[in-house]
């Protein structure tokens, strides 16, 4: 595969290697009294030491460049993650970063220079991600976080070119389905009643999970409504924020603290005024009632307007932690936890459901608040025991078919 090559600015060389195994680069020094180029050459056992006395001639590099390229590309990265990457991105987003670089890249490419990494280095690192994890999405975010350092690396003329750009990752072989995980993301119609009847067990995750079951709502949206987000006159619920969590990390990266805090929500289409459907609207007054009795008990107010619907005792928002804690000791309690039951799949049963029953694609992705149609498809799950229901209709067709030919 041919690199992208870059063309070399005014006055930054050329390098070559010579028949008897030197390498040999100049820079030009303009036209002489006598009319003819005057060059200046260098010489050295590797391209990488002849371009670093072409950058002292040139001075195309500070003392700091020069510098760092007696460092590991694994230090360069490092110090670009922690300089650059961490004011442009969130802290989850860039704990995720940090994540792939200790896990995937540092291991890799500990020894390696940053000269000495081209295409086919970077394609045997995202073939070996791949064989390790069998996960497309690790190997994107890989390359991905790969070609920002090196456009970096090229803005600051640390190398000549970004060696990501002339490769592509694509997998096409088949694989093993026992190896894969469930493809129906929402919760199986032969579980819901299942599900919903353990609920009655808890008041508070019946309420919580009502909302993700019969809106769809993120368990982070959930967690951030406020009793004045409800309307049980008109049954409309107003989504506007979300809780979320910010990381902290210490000088070397590493994470040192999480804090939760509640926040606007993932996307501008998800700010909106949706119905409440009357099993829910039910569910909700139930819930206030027992949050104004146990504040009563307490001596605090827990259900007026400005409270949080699910807060603790302590008024104060819940954790998405704390939540996820409280709910998987609900499913080990009812032998729900190997049906991969997670909080995200209620949103995926709501949209579901909404599909069997046919509602048009355009409805439920309002209702979803997808910014695309092929967001929300990506969403619904396929019941294939369905299909076997359709034999009747089958017969129909086919034999008004024959009775036409």
């Amino acid at each position: 595969m041919k690199k992208i090559k870059q063309r070399r600015g005014n006055n930054e060389g050329c390098v070559t290697q010579r028949k008897d195994g030197l390498f040999a680069g100049y820079i030009n020094l303009g036209i002489g009294e006598d009319g003819k180029r005057k060059r200046k050459f260098v010489y050295g056992h590797t391209r990488e030491e002849v371009e670093q006395k072409i950058a002292k001639l040139t001075g195309t590099l500070s003392s700091l460049k020069l510098k760092s390229l007696q460092n590991s590309f694994c230090d360069l990265m490092k110090e670009w993650l922690l300089v650059f990457k961490i004011n442009d991105v969130s802290s989850r987003v860039f704990e995720d970063c940090m994540r792939n670089y200790n896990l995937h890249i540092k291991p890799n490419m500990q020894n390696m220079g940053i000269l000495q990494i081209d295409s086919v280095v970077i394609k045997k690192l995202l073939n070996r991600i791949y064989a390790n994890n069998h996960s497309r999405e690790v190997v994107r975010k890989t390359k991905t976080l790969l070609k920002q350092f090196f456009d970096y690396a090229v803005e600051e003329k640390l190398v000549q070119y970004n060696p990501v750009l002339s490769v592509n990752f694509k997998v096409k072989e088949k694989r093993d389905l026992s190896e894969m995980k469930r493809p129906y993301k929402a919760i199986p119609p032969e579980d819901r009643k299942k599900f919903l009847e353990a609920l009655t067990q808890n008041s508070f995750l019946l309420t919580l999970c009502f909302i993700g079951f019969y809106m769809g709502l993120r368990i982070g949206e959930i967690l951030a409504l406020k009793w004045k987000d409800v309307d049980f006159k008109t049954a409309t619920l107003n989504i506007n924020k979300g809780v979320t969590y910010t990381v902290d990390f210490d000088e070397n990266g590493n994470k040192v603290g999480v804090k939760t805090i509640v926040s606007t929500p993932k996307t501008s289409v998800s700010v909106a005024l949706l119905p409440i459907p009357n099993v829910l609207l039910d569910a909700l007054k139930r819930w206030k009632d027992l949050q104004k009795e146990k504040g009563e008990k307490l001596g605090i107010e827990l259900a007026s307007n400005d409270d949080f619907i699910f807060c603790n005792d302590d008024k104060s928002v819940r954790t998405y932690y704390g939540t996820r804690t409280i709910y998987n000791r609900f499913l080990r309690r009812n032998k729900l936890n190997e049906q991969e039951f997670h909080f995200h799949a209620l949103r995926h049963t709501f949209g579901t459901i909404l599909k069997e029953n046919e509602e048009n694609l355009y409805n439920i992705q309002l209702l979803l608040r997808h910014a695309t149609a092929k967001t929300t498809e990506r969403y619904l799950s396929i019941d294939t025991q369905k299909a076997l229901s359709l034999k009747t209709h089958l017969d129909v067709v086919f034999q008004n078919l024959e009775q036409k030919q």
